[in-house]
């Protein structure tokens, strides 16, 4: 008795003799290979997967720069500000009232006149001097304190060049010292905030040129102009990245 396997051959080898040549048995077909046409349509979805998956690449790469441009952007501002306020507020300081007063501390030394703790220019720079005595804690605008063991008096100047905000410790000295502090800003504009009445506050900002004593000014008034590191940057879509020019403003008062 055939088995089923045996029945089957046979059967395919007798529709063979039967059919015309170049026929063949469905059924005793053991392999299949693609069309032409299959293999288009199967490129063509690869293809499109493909696009797909570019596409959604570029559009997290868009986000992924547009977000690290705007973390920079916003360290950049909180450094600028913190340290040109943390400068400011320590104008006019001297360690020891008790024995000295501001008069005697505060002489007259270019740029500074008599008793004037601030001085600025209309290009614009703002200039800033205080006393520290050793392990007081007072920090000059590089972040440096003072540890010499003696008294020194600190001169800070800070200055946008090449849009970066610099500061120079002790400009005057034959040997200053410049660094820059933040990168990315454009500008910024300083007004300074005079007590006209000798009241003890303020009652007019002023630009530098109109400032008519020093020893009066209260208050500093700076506008920020920062610029989007991101911007216009390859593979960045200016619809999905911050305004390229960003300004601020913030008052700080002097402490004396």
């Amino acid at each position: 008795m055939k088995s089923d396997s045996q029945t089957l051959d046979y059967d395919c080898a007798m529709r063979g003799k039967l059919q015309p040549k170049g026929d063949y048995c469905s059924t005793c077909r053991h392999t299949h290979g693609f069309a032409l046409v299959e293999l288009m349509i199967a490129m063509a979805i690869a293809l499109f997967l493909l696009l797909g998956l570019a596409g959604i690449f570029y559009s997290t790469r868009q986000t992924y720069s547009a977000q690290t441009g705007l973390s920079q952007l916003q360290d950049n501002e909180r450094v600028a500000m913190s340290i040109v306020a943390n400068t400011i507020q320590s104008a006019g300081y001297f360690p020891n009232p008790k024995t000295q007063t501001a008069a005697n501390v505060f002489t007259a030394v270019p740029p500074y006149p008599a008793s004037a703790t601030i001085y600025g220019t209309t290009t614009p720079t703002v200039s800033v001097r205080f006393q520290t005595a050793s392990g007081d804690g007072v920090m000059d605008c590089l972040g440096d304190q003072n540890s010499s063991g003696a008294t020194v008096m600190y001169d800070n100047l800070f200055q946008i060049k090449n849009n970066a905000l610099q500061c120079t410790l002790d400009p005057t000295s034959p040997k200053p010292i410049t660094q820059t502090l933040v990168d990315n800003i454009s500008n910024f504009q300083v007004k300074y905030g005079v007590d006209q009445t000798g009241a003890g506050s303020v009652t007019q900002y002023v630009t530098a040129g109109l400032v008519t004593s020093w020893s009066n000014v209260k208050s500093v008034m700076i506008t920020w102009t920062f610029t989007d590191p991101s911007a216009n940057q390859p593979g960045v879509s200016t619809s999905t990245t911050p305004t390229p020019l960003e300004q601020f403003t913030q008052v700080i008062q002097l402490q004396n």
